[in-house]
């Protein structure tokens, strides 16, 4: 046996062919029978059963371990970084060329009684009893979410927002992170293993050049720790990494943010309504309806602007019909009007597709610029059946020069407060093996850079005090963009449900835990048709989570039905709670979400295929936060319609019946 760590983590390999067969820490001893990696060269697999000569050496607070055949070398290095151990993998192939580095591959991770697992999709989901209820399942995972039939896959940057996810017990958990600063592609598997009815964790790398390069250094570590607690500890944990690197150079407090975006109380989002964005009297007056039944400053995250049914033409929005007619003309007109009200506006540009029955796709000959898969196949993305969307690569001058003109068109000579960048830190990264395009052909860090270049080329074209947007919360862009569009917290009728057939899947704030003091986000899913134990209880948290409130759709009728008034009435008290404490919201951070002792409450969810399913939820919920300066706050609210005392960090608080309280 082969042991290398500290006193709180030991990795046990076997002396033979250098497998992981066991980790050990003061919570546990957790055996495994793992492979630790996998190299795929040319047309060929190779792991560690392939390899004809293993050797290791330690030296000082490093282990490396090493793998020969005809094929070539494979080296992994353990390095012990005062408590952290860190690990990298190097491949050098005589000719064959590298096409993917599965490391590290743990296989067999499990826990007795069921484990949550904690997803870095969005802004954050637990999956709960992840392996019997979700893994293990032979269903497909939805487009939108990911990828997989038994397994969870998905990319970085966008398909996951973060580097790091968790899987843990009430014993002890695995945190697993990459902490990679430069943002380059990869994926991460979660899969389900039936020989012990347990989870495989695995990380995929990809060189750049692929097809030519015959070697692959990791150029980052990769982190693995075991711990006791749940998602809170991991979104620390990883807090003290991510807040070192490039995209958190400036804290919200330290710079000057936009009084576009610091003066909005309340943003609509017409997402799940994009109809009404095309009735723009209706829109116009519902909007002065809402900014006056709120007394607040409202702005509109705008769909339909454009006249178009939302996922025709892109990049074309308006159609020369529209143009003729003079829409361009009114729309500027509307715009002026919404201003003069105070309104702020943004509309949406989708900055990753092309749709290519346009016109456009021949006569700017956009096909050169598409991702190209291997043997120079184009990308479908399944949005729509009625759609050809065609991802365009983020690195091409065309695909760089037709967001500023789209810009430039719209954003600019209508009249509007800023963009809202459609998918860039939502969507997931790909490989691109296009040659012609100013990029390494298949993986690199170019996906994350070039969406970059283009930001910071809108940003020079439109100034610093329009808004700028993107859907999701993908942190490599934290630098770069003034708002967050995290549509998911509100996920409890999402496909994961769907999927197992109850209520499996929580949302988690670990954008605002994170990166609350860096970023704010804004325009999570709260609709009037919601129910309104429902609403409450969706608008609230996400208040208590910092984020800005957001409130989608709201059309005349909706407005106009008396139902609604309790719908209205709790949107009214979370506004006027995010006013009075706007500091605290804009500039501090949540840092918790406190366990409290109270009375449970039942909501019910229409959870799509499944019908009506109910959740037992505790009836208040206390954040902590910090201020800028440093000092802790306390915000909960009651849901109940009467007073209770609640047990909170062995201190009973009375809460005055469906009511913030901030001490």
């Amino acid at each position: 046996m082969i042991i290398f760590g500290n006193e709180k983590l030991e990795l046990c390999f076997h002396s033979a062919n250098g497998t992981l067969e066991e980790i050990r820490s003061p919570l546990a001893h957790i055996p495994l029978k793992s492979k630790l990696w996998s190299v795929k060269a040319g047309d060929k697999l190779l792991s560690p059963e392939d390899m004809d000569h293993f050797s290791y050496n330690v030296q000082g607070n490093t282990l490396c371990m090493q793998w020969e055949n005809a094929d070539g070398v494979v080296r992994t290095v353990f390095t012990d970084d005062n408590g952290t151990i860190r690990w990298r993998i190097h491949t050098l192939m005589n000719s064959l060329p590298v096409k993917q580095v599965d490391f590290p591959v743990l296989e067999g991770l499990k826990f007795q009684n069921g484990g949550d697992l904690l997803l870095s999709w969005q802004n954050g989901s637990v999956i709960e009893n992840a392996v019997e209820d979700f893994l293990s399942r032979d269903l497909e995972v939805p487009f939108w979410m990911g990828r997989g039939k038994g397994e969870y896959v998905n990319e970085y940057p966008a398909g996951m927002s973060y580097q790091f996810g968790a899987y843990y017990a009430k014993d002890y958990g695995f945190y697993f992170v990459t902490e990679d600063p430069e943002a380059y592609i990869k994926t991460y598997t979660y899969r389900y293993n039936p020989a012990v009815k347990g989870m495989d964790y695995i990380v995929t790398h990809y060189p750049e050049n692929i097809g030519a390069a015959t070697g692959y250094y990791m150029p980052y570590d990769f982190v693995l720790d075991i711990f006791k607690g749940d998602w809170r500890w991991a979104a620390n944990r990883y807090r003290t990494w991510a807040t070192k690197q490039k995209w958190c150079k400036v804290k919200l407090s330290d710079k000057k943010l936009p009084e576009t975006v610091t003066e909005v109380d309340l943003w609509r989002v017409n997402h799940t309504d994009t109809p009404l964005g095309r009735r723009t009297q209706e829109y116009f007056d519902t909007s002065l309806q809402l900014r006056d039944a709120m007394d607040c400053k409202l702005g509109l995250h705008w769909y339909g602007w454009n006249q178009r049914i939302h996922g025709d033409g892109y990049p074309d929005f308006m159609t020369d019909e529209s143009k003729k007619a003079g829409w361009p003309q009114e729309l500027k007109k509307w715009n002026a009007r919404f201003t003069a009200e105070g309104i702020r506006k943004i509309p949406y540009i989708n900055a990753r597709l092309w749709n290519a029955y346009e016109k456009s796709w021949e006569d700017e000959g956009a096909a050169a610029a598409a991702v190209k898969a291997e043997g120079n196949k184009q990308n479908l993305e399944p949005w729509t059946n009625e759609h050809a969307l065609m991802t365009i690569c983020p690195a091409t001058t065309l695909w760089q020069n037709k967001c500023y003109e789209l810009c430039q068109e719209y954003v600019m000579a209508e009249g509007f407060d800023g963009v809202y960048l459609d998918q860039i830190a939502s969507f997931n990264a790909m490989l691109c093996f296009d040659p012609s395009h100013p990029h390494p052909v298949g993986g690199g860090n170019w996906w994350s850079n070039s969406y970059h270049s283009i930001i910071r080329s809108l940003r020079s074209l439109m100034g610093n005090e329009r808004i700028m947007t993107t859907e999701s919360c993908c942190e490599t862009y934290v630098d770069c963009l003034d708002l967050f569009l995290t549509l998911d917290p509100n996920n409890q009728g999402s496909a994961f449900n769907a999927l197992a057939g109850k209520i499996i899947c929580k949302a988690v704030p670990l954008f605002n835990m994170i990166y609350g003091d860096y970023a704010l986000s804004y325009g999570s899913i709260c609709t009037l048709s919601d129910t309104p134990e429902n609403f409450a209880f969706n608008f609230v948290r996400n208040t208590l989570w910092g984020i800005i409130p957001s409130v989608d759709g709201v059309s005349q009728a909706e407005l106009d039905d008396p139902a609604t008034k309790a719908h209205l009435a709790v949107m009214k008290q979370c506004v006027d709670f995010y006013k009075a404490n706007k500091e605290l919201f804009l500039y501090g951070r949540l840092t918790d979400i406190v366990p409290c002792q109270c009375a449970p409450m039942t909501l019910q969810w229409n959870i799509k295929r499944l019908g009506v399913r109910e959740e037992i939820t505790d009836s208040a919920i206390v954040a902590c936060w910090q201020t800028a300066a440093g000092e802790k706050k306390h915000i909960a609210y009651n849901f109940l319609s009467e007073a209770q005392t609640v047990t909170c960090d062995g201190e009973k608080l009375q809460l005055n019946a469906k009511e913030f309280k901030i001490w």
